[in-house]
């Protein structure tokens, strides 16, 4: 009896087991790869959104430190209070003292409500410590000297003791419209005109002549200031309560 011959496996056979492993290797090779990779972009996106939030706090520093370039509303509102209570301030400390002038006198302060910061109505007390200036007694009527630059500015008082009028003879010191002592009749009309009402009067002294000005303010209604005219010039100015410029002073 004759056995069967063993017949070898064909050789795509033996191979099949290895040809599987190999595919089963390289999936797991590749599944492998892809998670790395998806690791990867995972981490740099969360580098990425990182960096923009890191980016985006750096204005945000930077808005802050230049807020009233970018927030002008904010910006405004704490300048609006801070003049509100500078103001505040202001006018506490102007109903209990009077404030000090640095240089003296204002020289080109002259107008209907006095010489700043001497105030018709003033009591003497308040017009030296308006100015800051040590007054000397007049040589004449009821009033003192206030020495400005070595000029003299005559006050003069009321009854009660007031400032009623205030007499300058000096070219240094000027109204608030800009007219001084030497200044042509002509310029003061021109000046004043349409200004209130600027009035001619009669003066008791010959080739002389007063122009009145009055503001046509309420608030302002007794005071007025008297140009005093002498041969079309003005010789000398006088910020006054009632009509009491219209008479010499001193």
């Amino acid at each position: 009896m004759v056995e069967p011959s063993s017949t070898p496996e064909p050789t795509a056979t033996r191979r099949t087991p290895l040809v599987v492993a190999l595919v089963v290797v390289s999936v797991i090779a590749v599944a492998a790869i892809v998670a790395v990779v998806v690791l990867a972009r995972r981490d740099t996106g969360s580098t990425i959104t990182a960096a923009p939030s890191t980016t985006t706090e750096a204005p945000t520093g930077t808005t802050a430190a230049t807020a009233p370039a970018t927030e002008p509303s904010t910006a405004t509102s704490s300048t609006v209070t801070s003049s509100s209570a500078a103001s505040t301030a202001s006018t506490s400390t102007a109903s209990t003292s009077t404030t000090v002038h640095p240089s003296g006198i204002d020289r080109n302060g002259l107008g209907v409500q006095g010489l700043a910061p001497i105030r018709l109505g003033m009591t003497r007390a308040e017009a030296a410590a308006a100015t800051g200036l040590t007054p000397e007694p007049a040589k004449c009527g009821n009033g003192v000297i206030f020495l400005v630059d070595g000029e003299q500015v005559y006050v003069g008082f009321d009854g009660n003791e007031r400032v009623a009028a205030i007499h300058v003879k000096s070219s240094n010191i000027s109204t608030l419209s800009g007219i001084r002592v030497g200044d042509p009749r002509d310029r003061v009309v021109q000046t004043y005109a349409g200004h209130g009402t600027l009035t001619p009067m009669a003066s008791p002294y010959a080739n002389a002549e007063l122009l009145v000005y009055r503001s046509g303010d309420p608030a302002d209604a007794d005071h007025e200031v008297v140009f005093w005219v002498t041969d079309g010039t003005v010789s000398s100015i006088v910020a006054a309560t009632g009509t009491a410029g219209e008479s010499e002073l001193c």
